[in-house]
């Protein structure tokens, strides 16, 4: 009886050891670790690109740890892991999820940057999904659909240039407009022949002109400053003139105005000018004055004046 219990006891120790080492394998399988000094590494993606929780979390391709949450949160994907030293990941740590096998599997794989600063276990490392190879399937079945709509387009597009040169009269005016090029660049061709001297010519008389144009620029060039100094001097010299003209122009304004006040002076006083010019009845009187001097005058030229002067008596 006791040799029974004894067997059954090491049955079931064995058992127990039995299961322990399986679901240790399992774990180490799986990359589950149970080391105490493992710590949690956060996430966040755009898409969970596949990854799943177990799956490995390696640096630089080692393994370092695994998932242990995945998530959506604000529009995108929070992931936690675990991972057992956080000293060599750099404040600018980047994170990628790609795949762990040609066959399946996902992993993420942590760039641990390049910075100074240590990296903040508080803080989210930013990561992107690389394609795997179901997205590569699916891109390349979109791209096979491209493919055959192109090459519907190109069977379109060859059945109209099939359409257009099976037209006599398209294919008939395209060797008419050939023709016509080909007429027109032999034409230039022999108009370039027959004119090479000529265009050599003129070419040669040009550089000729050229050189003659420096060499007269050259040799003219001290009288030429001389002329524009001399200009210069006549400009400066004619603003002096005409400073002079403008003073001038300001004096005679200034007679003219005397002169208008003289003139109104004249007009509106009472002297023997005004009565001259203005009193008409003076005017006609000094006038009869004047004639009945002149006939006086006439008549003494003619017969002598007569005097008979007395001193002291009277007669």
């Amino acid at each position: 009886m006791n040799q029974q219990r004894n067997l059954e006891f090491k049955v079931g120790i064995v058992s127990l050891m039995a299961i322990i080492l399986l679901i240790l394998g399992i774990s180490f399988g799986r990359g589950l670790g149970v080391s105490v000094t493992q710590k949690t590494i956060k996430f966040r993606f755009d898409n969970s690109g596949g990854i799943q929780i177990s799956n490995p979390i390696v640096v630089n391709g080692v393994k370092r740890g695994v998932v242990t949450l995945v998530k959506n949160d604000n529009g995108g994907v929070y992931i936690e892991g675990t991972i057992d030293d956080l000293s060599d990941l750099k404040s600018d740590a980047k994170a990628e999820i790609t795949i762990l096998e040609i066959t399946g599997g996902k992993k993420i794989e942590i760039n641990p940057g390049l910075s100074p600063e240590k990296f903040n276990p508080n803080l989210e490392i930013p990561g992107v999904t690389r394609a795997d190879l179901t997205t590569l399937i699916n891109q390349g079945g979109d791209m096979l659909n491209n493919i055959h709509s192109l090459i519907v387009k190109l069977d379109t597009i060859s059945s109209s240039l099939a359409e257009i040169t099976s037209n006599q009269r398209f294919i008939s005016n395209f060797n008419s407009a050939v023709q016509n090029a080909t007429d027109i660049l032999q034409m230039t061709r022999l108009l370039l022949v027959e004119n090479t001297n000529n265009i050599e010519l003129t070419l040669s008389n040009l550089r000729i002109l050229s050189s003659d144009l420096v060499k007269i620029t050259n040799k003219n060039e001290p009288k030429l400053d001389s002329l524009i100094n001399q200009l210069d001097l006549t400009l400066k010299n004619s603003g002096k003139l005409i400073t002079r003209a403008d003073t001038s122009l300001i004096a005679l304004n200034s007679i003219l105005d005397n002169v208008n006040n003289i003139t109104n002076e004249i007009k509106q006083g009472e002297g023997l000018a005004t009565k001259i010019i203005y009193d008409k009845n003076f005017s006609s009187r000094l006038d009869s004055t004047l004639t009945v001097l002149f006939d006086f005058l006439t008549m003494v030229k003619q017969h002598g004046v007569n005097i008979n002067f007395r001193l002291g008596t009277r007669p």
